[in-house]
């Protein structure tokens, strides 16, 4: 299973919540989060490998609202527990 993060702006003229509403029909998000800084949106997906990847980012990319996107790809993660 191939994880990574789709950074993605929306337009200015565009709504965050309805373009987050319509992208939820994409198959392999796990999480959609808004956040601040350069992009608006980082989508977490799993994929099971890089072709269906490139397909999924067409698809947020292709979205009308969407005005650019940086694909991220996992290469390793470390996950600890905090307490």
């Amino acid at each position: 299973m191939i994880s990574a993060y789709v950074l993605t702006n929306v337009k200015s003229e565009g709504n965050i919540q309805k373009t987050i509403d319509q992208m939820k029909s994409i198959s392999y998000l796990k999480s959609i989060s808004v956040v601040s800084g350069k992009h608006d949106l980082m989508i977490y997906v799993q994929i099971p490998s890089l072709e269906v990847l490139y397909d999924v980012t067409q698809r947020i990319h292709e979205h009308p609202m969407v005005s650019e996107t940086s694909t991220q790809v996992i290469e390793w993660e470390i996950q600890k527990q905090l307490n």
